[in-house]
C-alpha cells in the first residue's frame, strides 16, 4: 500500500505501514508507558503518605491510659510501646516496618534478570540507530514504511526499555518492600506488553519476508528482543511464588524471597 494514512488500519491480510509504525509502535507505547507510570507515582504517593501519618501517630502517644495497670502518661515499658506502634501501623497497604525496609534493598536473581534483560533489549535499540546512521539499514517499506518512521519507532522503544530499567533499579534500592515489589510487578506488566507488540511485528515481517531474517535489520531486531523478552519471563513468571508480599492485601507472607 503506497499511500496511506495512520487512520488506515487494515489492508488484505495485514495492519498497514502508516498505522504499524505510527500507532502500534508509536502512539500505544507511550499511552502504555503514561499508564505505568502513572500507578508507579500512586504507589509512591500512597507510600508517602502512609509513612508520614505512621510517623505523626507513633508521636501523638496519649497521655491518659483507661487500661488498669497503666500509669499517667506515655506507655512504660518497651513492650507496650510496640503493641501501640503496630496498632497505629496497621491498615494500610504499604506497612511501614522495620523489617520492611532491611529487606527491600535486596538483590535477588530476578532483578539481576530484569536489568539484563533490559540491558540487552536497549543494546539492540541502539545498535539499529547505528547501522541506521553508517548507511547500513536495509529498510523493508511493506511494514516499516520509512527510514523517518523506523527512526520514531526505535526512539519509543528506546524511551520505554530506558523507563523499564530506571523502574528496575529503583525497585532495587527503594527501602519499603511493598512499593519494591509494586514496582517489580509494573515492569512485568509492561514486559507482558512488549512481548505480545512484538509478536505482531514478528507476523507483519513474516506475512512479506517469511524466515528472511538477516536481510533484513528491523526483521532481525525485533526476532532478537521478542527471544530476549520471552526468556525474561519465562524466569520472572515464577517470581511471586517468592515475594514477600501478598499480591491482594499488601501484607507480608511467610515465603522468603529468592536468593
Amino acid at each position: 500500500m503506497n499511500h496511506c494514512t495512520p487512520l488506515d488500519v487494515w489492508y488484505r491480510n495485514d495492519f498497514t505501514s502508516c498505522f504499524h509504525q505510527s500507532v502500534l509502535n508509536g502512539l500505544v507505547p507511550l499511552l502504555v508507558i503514561t499508564w505505568s507510570l502513572s500507578k508507579a507515582i500512586a504507589m509512591f504517593m500512597e507510600f508517602r503518605v502512609n509513612f508520614a501519618l505512621s510517623s505523626k501517630s507513633h508521636k501523638n502517644v496519649p497521655l491518659l491510659r483507661n487500661t488498669r495497670g497503666q500509669t499517667y502518661g506515655a506507655l512504660s515499658t518497651p513492650a507496650g510501646r510496640q503493641q501501640q506502634d503496630q496498632q497505629h501501623a496497621g491498615g494500610s497497604s504499604f506497612v511501614v516496618e522495620s523489617d520492611s525496609f532491611a529487606t527491600g534493598r535486596r538483590l535477588t536473581r530476578f532483578d539481576v534478570t530484569r536489568l539484563l534483560g533490559i540491558a540487552i533489549v536497549l543494546g539492540l535499540d541502539f545498535f539499529g540507530f547505528y547501522i541506521m546512521v553508517f548507511g547500513q539499514y536495509n529498510l523493508e517499506e511493506d511494514v516499516e514504511r520509512s527510514y523517518d518512521h523506523v527512526k520514531l519507532s526505535l526512539g519509543v522503544h528506546g524511551l520505554a526499555a530506558s523507563y523499564l530499567l530506571f523502574l528496575s533499579v529503583a525497585a532495587v534500592f527503594v527501602s519499603n518492600i511493598h512499593l519494591s515489589y509494586g514496582l517489580r510487578r509494573q515492569v512485568n506488566l509492561v514486559l507482558l506488553y512488549e512481548v505480545l507488540a512484538r509478536c505482531v511485528d514478528i507476523r507483519s515481517f513474516y506475512i512479506t519476508n517469511c524466515i528472511d531474517v538477516i536481510q533484513f535489520p528491523g526483521y532481525a531486531r525485533v526476532v532478537e528482543i521478542a527471544l530476549v523478552e520471552l526468556l525474561m519471563l519465562a524466569v520472572l513468571i515464577h517470581e511471586n511464588r517468592y515475594s514477600p508480599v501478598s499480591p491482594k492485601l499488601g501484607v507480608s507472607s511467610s515465603r522468603h524471597t529468592c536468593p
